[in-house]
């Protein structure tokens, strides 16, 4: 899966507009730092009761949130890398990589589950497929979209991808990012191969930009 990132001077402007500039405060990274954690240990010791929506939250009020990460960026290609050479092994520790990082990212758990289904690991397979599909069902695709108001909540670039992965249409170039009342969105345009149509669906990225800005929402 190829990722399109944003640069993100964009988003610096959009927030600009929006004139929201408090700084993130230590009291509150620590709060998100242990809700994160709790849930992340409920998580790999099979819970998947949990809200996921409060789950991509909490990771990205804590600490370790670093959604424009040129490392992370550096190994989701290398994952890209392995997996188009069939390297499986080498695949799969970039995977466990980019989740010990973190532990929302839905690409990395699809793909964790279809390497761990080739090797034969079952048990793993459906976990990282449990964890998937409850971290899409978070961004409520069917419901959210249409409009600034509506807007899907993202707090990784890459899930724009996974929106794609997930309801076959094809991102296109074509996107604006701007302010939309206190939030900011991607206004981004996709193609629907089956329909020959273009659709814009709109994304709320105000938890990245505070994030580039070092702000907080």
């Amino acid at each position: 899966m190829k990722a399109r990132y944003r640069v993100s001077r964009r988003i610096i402007v959009a927030v600009a507009v929006v004139l929201v500039a408090a700084s993130a405060s230590a009291q509150g990274n620590t709060s998100a730092d242990s809700t994160y954690a709790q849930m992340l240990a409920r998580l790999r010791a099979g819970d998947t009761t949990i809200d996921f929506q409060g789950f991509r939250v909490a990771y990205a009020h804590s600490s370790a949130y670093d959604p424009m990460s040129a490392a992370r960026t550096a190994l989701r290609q290398r994952m890209n890398a392995a997996l188009s050479t069939g390297d499986s092994k080498t695949a799969a520790l970039r995977a466990d990589s980019l989740l010990a990082g973190n532990y929302t990212d839905i690409n990395a758990h699809v793909i964790g589950a279809s390497l761990a289904n080739q090797a034969g690991n079952q048990t793993l397979a459906k976990q990282h497929a449990a964890i998937a599909r409850g971290l899409v069902r978070s961004l409520d695709l069917d419901h959210r979209g249409g409009s600034p108001g509506r807007a899907i909540l993202l707090i990784d670039p890459d899930e724009e991808n996974v929106y794609g992965m997930v309801t076959g249409l094809q991102r296109t170039a074509k996107y604006n990012t701007a302010a939309c009342g206190e939030q900011v969105c991607d206004f981004s345009v996709f193609h629907d191969p089956r329909s020959g149509r273009a659709t814009t669906i709109v994304f709320d990225m105000t938890l990245i930009a505070h994030k580039v800005l070092g702000a907080k929402p």
